[in-house]
């Protein structure tokens, strides 16, 4: 679904409210009432999200903070990212 140059951004503040616990993050999506809680990596993916992030920039910058490895790391990022698209957290930005 996601591609390197695909742009993303946390859904409106009116859909989802977030909470920061102690380097986590707890969300409420407030059209389902559901919760969802993002460990520190998703954490810091989501405080990315303020502003629109392509793939390949997340990508990047999570390379450049964790010790991690690109390949792993990229699927890990875009299974993330699927989920929280699928829960409605996030939007996928047209092409511009």
């Amino acid at each position: 679904m996601f591609a390197n140059n695909s742009r993303v951004v946390a859904a409106d503040k009116s859909q989802v409210v977030a909470c920061d616990l102690e380097g986590e993050v707890a969300l409420l999506n407030l059209h389902n009432q559901t919760y969802y809680s993002l460990d520190p990596i998703g954490a810091y993916i989501w405080r990315r999200l303020d502003n629109p992030q392509s793939v390949a920039d997340l990508l990047q910058s999570l390379l450049q903070e964790y010790a991690v490895e690109a390949e792993p790391c990229q699927q890990d990022l875009l299974r993330l990212l699927e989920r929280l698209h699928e829960a409605g957290l996030i939007i996928v930005l047209p092409d511009s």
